[in-house]
C-alpha cells in the first residue's frame, strides 16, 4: 500500500492551482479579488493581511504569489518558534529584515501571524485584512 502511494505521488504531475473553483475557496478568491483591486495600478497603499496559523500564511503567499498583481511586491511575517516538528523556524532577524523592507515599501503587502499586532509600529499601512477570523470572513479593517 506504502508503494502504491509512493509510486501514485512520484507519477503524479503537479500543477499550480488557479484562482478559480475547484482549486480555491470563495474566501480566497474574494481576497485576490481585494488585492486586484488595491495593487493593479502603482499605489502607495500597504496592507496586512493577518491570519491565524502560520501554514496558512505560507499558503496563502504561494497562492498569491503564483496570481500575483501587477504591483504587489509580497511578504510573510510569522513568529520566531514553530512548536512543531517540521515547520520553518524564523529568526528575530528575519522578522526585522521583513518588517524593514515592509516599512521602506519594499514590500507592500505582509501576510502575518498575530506576531505583527504586538507593537509593529508601520504608521502609513492603510489596509488591514482579518482574514480567518472567528466570523469565518474576511473583514477589511
Amino acid at each position: 500500500m506504502i508503494r502504491e502511494a509512493r509510486e501514485t505521488v512520484a507519477t503524479h504531475e503537479y500543477t499550480n492551482p488557479g484562482l478559480a473553483p475547484p482549486d480555491i475557496s470563495t474566501k480566497v478568491q474574494r481576497l485576490q479579488q481585494f488585492l486586484d483591486s488595491v495593487y493593479s495600478e502603482d499605489t502607495e497603499d500597504k496592507c496586512i493581511i493577518f491570519v491565524t496559523k502560520r501554514y496558512t500564511a505560507h499558503c496563502l503567499a504561494a497562492l498569491l504569489k503564483h496570481n500575483n498583481p501587477a504591483f504587489m511586491r509580497l511578504g510573510v511575517l510569522i513568529g520566531t518558534r514553530s512548536g512543531r516538528p517540521g515547520e520553518e523556524n524564523v529568526t528575530f532577524r528575519q522578522q526585522m529584515v521583513t518588517v524593514s523592507r515592509f516599512r521602506k515599501g519594499r514590500l507592500n503587502c505582509l501576510i502575518a501571524t498575530s506576531v505583527a499586532e504586538e507593537g509593529l509600529d508601520i504608521p502609513d499601512c492603510s489596509r488591514i485584512v482579518r482574514y480567518g477570523s472567528k466570523q469565518g470572513d474576511m473583514q477589511n479593517a
